[in-house]
């Protein structure tokens, strides 16, 4: 009913279309639901990504957001992680269609993870979860990321709160800062004989 009302509105957005006429509710927190009654992030908050650390095992966050509320995810010990080459690499856009609801993937070679996404929604007064899963409080303004697995279906993975219009808190095992970095500006390309005039 709400993909055939979004429809008739002229949308034609085949992801919107196809998680509205999915399994789930789809009330306040939905991301198409969000997009509609406008509590996305604002567009400058998606124009780069979140990152933090270190955190208390010396690494560091890096967490992006895309403006249909899917996420990627990844940290490093290394302060200078190209997150961006990073998502480049790994070809999140084809993860994306692959894997509409997030997909987790552990390192081929052990210790850690290839990649971690997923979707989020914004949510006011969200339950806050503790390691057990076990609700232990309220977020006054939150972004609550799920993954889906293949032997555990749709599954939460942290709760995010959100401190202002640039910094993100990442609760859970990190409960770690996040500031916002903007995407940088393309780097002029030289023409295919070397450059020049």
């Amino acid at each position: 009913m709400l993909a055939d009302a979004i429809q008739d509105a002229g949308c034609d957005g085949a992801d919107i279309l196809a998680h509205c006429r999915g399994e789930g509710q789809h009330v306040r927190g939905c991301w198409v639901v969000d997009l509609v009654i406008g509590r996305e992030l604002p567009a400058a908050l998606l124009d780069g990504y979140y990152q933090g650390g270190p955190t208390y095992v010396e690494n560091y966050l890096f967490l992006r957001l895309y403006p249909d509320g899917f996420w990627a995810f990844q940290d490093s010990f290394d302060p200078d992680f190209d997150f961006p080459a990073y998502l480049a690499a790994i070809e999140v856009d084809a993860i994306r269609r692959r894997y509409p609801r997030g997909h987790c993937l552990r390192n081929p070679t052990g210790g850690g993870w290839r990649y971690r996404c997923g979707r989020y929604t914004r949510q006011a007064n969200a339950p806050l979860h503790d390691q057990y899963d076990e609700v232990v409080g309220r977020i006054n303004d939150a972004l609550v990321l799920t993954t889906w697995d293949e032997e555990e279906g749709d599954g939460l993975l942290w709760d995010v709160e959100v401190e202002g219009p640039d910094r993100l808190r990442v609760l859970g095992p990190y409960n770690d800062v996040c500031v916002f970095v903007p995407d940088r500006p393309a780097e002029p390309r030289a023409a295919a004989d070397g450059g020049g005039m």
